[in-house]
């Protein structure tokens, strides 16, 4: 997610674990951020789609402490190392036609993908000579009210949902003021 690394990240784990077969399809991602997960989620859900007898790992690791600028005293780079930190996480998934697929498993219904225009300065990171250097913007709030909120109506609308109609959510805390224009 955060970060570069050649070979890439999973063919070192397959190289230190051993034991995957030789044609196992890898499908590196690179520069979400924190979406990451969900989008490597919706990836993998696409290939199960297709190949719904496969089974498929999926491994999400965020290094925001790559960001870190010791120097850098702005707003944007505090902010970001007392809100950002870092992780993995990992999860195996397998088709609706694979031998451990059942009935009572959480299912992934859907997935879409969005992109607001204008917002590539919203959230991220610029390389820099001493490394990544942060860049976040005080708009999500913002978007998170306004093209978020519409986007996610919509979504659900195309299920025949709504939002109160969701029992529960799961979302990426980014402070008070996020949390408050997500709610």
């Amino acid at each position: 997610v955060t970060g570069v690394d050649v070979p890439s990240l999973e063919t070192r784990i397959i190289g230190w674990l051993g034991g995957f077969r030789t044609d196992c399809r890898r499908l590196t991602m690179f520069g979400l951020g924190c979406v990451a997960g969900a989008a490597g989620i919706a990836r993998v859900c696409d290939f199960m789609r297709a190949y719904p007898r496969a089974a498929a790992i999926m491994l999400c690791v965020e290094l925001c402490s790559l960001t870190f600028q010791l120097a850098d005293m702005s707003v944007a780079n505090v902010i970001a190392s007392a809100l950002f930190g870092d992780g993995a996480a990992c999860v195996v998934l397998v088709g609706d036609e694979h031998p451990l697929a059942t009935d009572r498993a959480p299912a992934i219904v859907d997935t879409r993908s969005v992109l607001f225009e204008g917002t590539e300065r919203t959230m991220g990171w610029d390389i820099v000579d001493t490394g990544f250097r942060i860049v976040l913007s005080g708009s999500v709030p913002e978007l998170a009210r306004g093209p978020f909120s519409t986007a996610v109506g919509a979504f659900l609308a195309s299920h025949a949902l709504e939002p109160r109609g969701i029992a529960n959510w799961i979302g990426h805390p980014g402070g008070p003021a996020v949390i408050d224009a997500i709610e």
